[in-house]
Formats: structure tokens, sequence, C-alpha cells
């Protein structure tokens, strides 16, 4: 018996000479070890504490699980990193395209222009215009030589049953106007459907430009968004005020690819 209680005190105190923890402390809370101890140790360092932010060089503090032996590495600002517009590390967050980084004004621009249905550049949109405005013109001269024709009374007629001449509409003369107006209509049409598909196209040029620029702002993109869709309806003597259709798409896409809403300031 004594011969196995031996044998287990010496098993004993093998295990203890490997590296274990000390419950002494030093004067200013840090824990410490002997010297000896230290050295024998196979060292398991972790990481327990880091002064160093995004912006900000620091020092990241490691200690060893067994001997608490401590290594301090100074380390440098990482840096943001993006998701959207959030970064995943300190939660920073860019509400205004102005605050990105060229960087990330290039894979906005590539995203964009990547999902851009088509760009139209401002000659083309000025012939569409022009061809839109002679048309509508056409039609109004169209409507107007119809209701001439409906007014006009050249042909005369003898009533046999008031005795009488009158003089009555010249049905042909409608007819001609008529089908000089469902032409130009037909025309107008087309036109105007050109035009809008212009517009729509100039509208994503003007914003790819714009961001391409690296001038960009939520402010400065809006207005220029804005200041395009007036001259639109203005060119269309529409009374709406709402903007045309493209404006919330470009908005809805860069909200999704950045998470930035432009129309906030």
């Amino acid at each position: 018996m004594k011969k196995i209680l031996s044998i287990i005190l010496s098993f004993g105190a093998v295990l203890l000479v490997g590296c274990s923890p000390t419950n002494a402390n030093s004067s200013d809370g840090n824990s410490t070890t002997n010297s000896s101890q230290q050295a024998k140790c196979s060292h398991d360092y972790r990481l327990i504490s880091s002064t160093a932010t995004c912006t900000q060089d620091g020092e990241e503090i490691f200690e060893c699980r067994y001997c608490y032996q401590q290594n301090i590495k100074n380390v440098q600002a990482a840096g943001h990193s993006y998701n959207k517009n959030v970064c995943s590390a300190c939660g920073n967050t860019i509400t205004d395209i102005s605050q990105l980084n060229y960087e990330q004004i290039d894979e906005l621009y590539d995203a964009l222009f990547y999902i851009c249905p088509y760009t139209v550049d401002s000659d083309t949109l000025s012939a569409s215009r022009t061809l839109y405005t002679s048309a509508r013109e056409q039609v109004e001269d169209c409507t107007n030589a119809l209701d001439a024709a409906k007014n006009q009374r050249p042909v005369r007629v003898y009533n046999s049953a008031t005795g009488q001449w009158e003089y009555q509409i010249n049905q042909k003369l409608i007819d001609d106007a008529q089908g000089d107006l469902d032409e130009a209509e037909s025309f107008f049409a087309l036109c105007e459907d050109s035009y809008l598909f212009n517009c729509k196209g100039f509208a994503w040029e003007l914003t790819l430009n714009h961001i391409k620029s690296k001038k960009a702002s939520n402010a400065s993109l809006k207005e220029k968004l804005a200041t395009f869709g007036a001259v639109q309806l203005l060119s269309m003597d529409s009374e709406s005020t709402k903007m045309p259709d493209w404006y919330d798409d470009i908005v809805l896409s860069i909200k999704t690819i950045i998470g930035i809403d432009i129309t906030t300031q």
C-alpha cells in the first residue's frame, strides 16, 4: 500500500512541474508568475484587449492562458470595413455619397452601370425632344384643320322643301382632315414614347457621369435629377408635379447598392 501511495505522489509531482497559473498578483493588479516557470511554459497566447480602432492606432495585449505572461503589440488603425454604408467593425454609418472613398465610388459606379438599362447622350435627347415637339405641333395643326372643316359650309345645295339654297359641310374635306389627324396622332405617340425613352436614358447618363466625377453628394445629385425632371415635365406641358418614374428607379438603385438614400440630407 505504501508503495502504491509513493507512486501516486511521484506522478502528481511530475504533473505539477508543468506550467500552471499562479495566484500572486502585482501591485498594479496584473497577474504575474515566477520567471523560471515562464521560461518552462509552452505559451498559448490569447488576445485580452485592444485599444486600436478603425481610425486610431493602439495596442493589442496578448496573455498566456497558463502563466499569464503578457505581450504587447503596437497596431495601426485598420480603417473601416464597410458592408454597404455601415462599418462591420465599429458601426460607423455613411449617410452621404460625398463621404464615400474613391474605391467605394468606383464600386457604386460599376454597380449602377451594370444595372443601368441604357444611357442616352445630350445630342440624342435634344434631337428626340425636337421631334417630339414638332409632332405635337402637327397634332395641334391637324386638330385645328379638322375643326375648321367641320365649321365650313362650302357646298351650296338647293332645299326643295323650303325652296331655298343652303350651304352644307363638305364631308370629304372633314374625312380628309380626320385622316390627317389620325396619322399625326399615331406619329406623335411614337415620338412621345421615344422621347420618354431617351429622357430615362439621359437621366441615367447624368447620374453615372456625376458619380464618376467623384464630386457627387446627396444634394448635388438630387438637384441634377430634380432639375432635369422638371425640364422634362415642362417640355411635355405636364401639369403634374410628380417626378418621372426614372427618378424613383435611380434613387432606389443607389439605396439598394450602397444603402444611402440621396433624398435625405
